[in-house]
């Protein structure tokens, strides 16, 4: 269940912050773009972006896991340990050292059985499994306000990127059938839409805009960008699945893969609708 530091909102289930991009989807699409299309520099772009914001926002899962991971690796023999016996060496070294012109040949025969009994003792340790739960460093995580601080802030950073990065898809595209670098979108929505409809079907190209998903996706990206998260009329009268804790929007690991998988749907939809269009063919070479 979700937990609430002061305006501060993050949900406590570490299962919640598998954050990634559905397995095999990226891949396909670069398989599926050509490279000479002029669509590839822009889905190319896309999957940089998308990956980076999967890796961000999946930092939350990952660092109790690698916490594990590595007490795991040293102290239940799965990472190599000879350090730990090699310092017991030196240190044998020289109490020997230190002690062979203060003690009889047999005290010191003594000490030194004795050293090498805590030499071998050392290599045991490896074979004594200590148990670590993930859960339990988890935990440990959320009883600090800054590392909750800071989940919060990650997720909301990445909702907007994620978005950005579709955004900047779409733009792209748009650029690439126009034939026009420089080419800027009008704010007006019907506008948009018209133009991307220039390319696309008219239904995809408000599928891609101002399809309500969409909309509420773009107007949470919006509010954090131009107004610090704060909820906005436009966003306040559509129906939507985001807290709102005094007035402020909060963006929740569920939101992002939410954003992820509508993000797929739209531009595989895009890449399929325009694959094939002679504006996205390369200019044939003269002879």
């Amino acid at each position: 269940m979700p937990i609430t530091v002061r305006e501060f909102r993050m949900t406590d289930d570490l299962a919640d912050y598998e954050i990634a991009l559905t397995v095999g989807w990226a891949q396909k699409l670069v398989d599926f773009v050509p490279e000479d299309n002029r669509l590839k520099r822009v889905t190319d772009r896309l999957i940089a972006d998308l990956r980076a914001v999967t890796f961000a926002a999946t930092w939350p899962r990952f660092l109790p896991s690698a916490i594990v991971s590595f007490y795991d690796g040293y102290l239940n023999g799965k990472r190599d340990t000879t350090c730990v016996p090699d310092v017991v060496k030196q240190v044998n070294r020289r109490l020997i050292g230190d002690l062979a012109n203060q003690l009889d040949p047999d005290s010191l025969a003594k000490v030194q059985a004795a050293l090498l009994n805590i030499r071998i003792n050392t290599h045991e340790i490896d074979k004594t499994s200590i148990e670590l739960p993930v859960q339990d460093v988890w935990q440990s995580f959320l009883e600090n306000v800054l590392f909750r601080h800071g989940v919060w802030g990650t997720q909301r950073i990445c909702f907007a990127a994620a978005f950005s990065a579709y955004d900047n898809f779409l733009l792209g595209a748009t650029r690439a059938a126009f034939r026009q670098p420089t080419y800027k979108r009008p704010r007006e929505e019907p506008k948009v839409v018209g133009h991307l409809a220039r390319f696309l079907n008219e239904q995809l190209a408000a599928d891609c805009w101002t399809e309500h998903e969409i909309k509420v996706a773009r107007f949470v990206r919006n509010a954090i960008a131009h107004t610090g998260g704060e909820e906005q009329s436009e966003l306040r009268e559509l129906k939507h699945h985001f807290p709102v804790d005094n007035k402020e929007i909060q963006v929740l690991a569920i939101h992002n893969n939410w954003l992820l998988r509508l993000i797929e749907d739209r531009v595989w939809r895009v890449a399929e609708a325009v694959i094939h269009l002679p504006e996205f063919q390369p200019k044939k070479k003269r002879d």
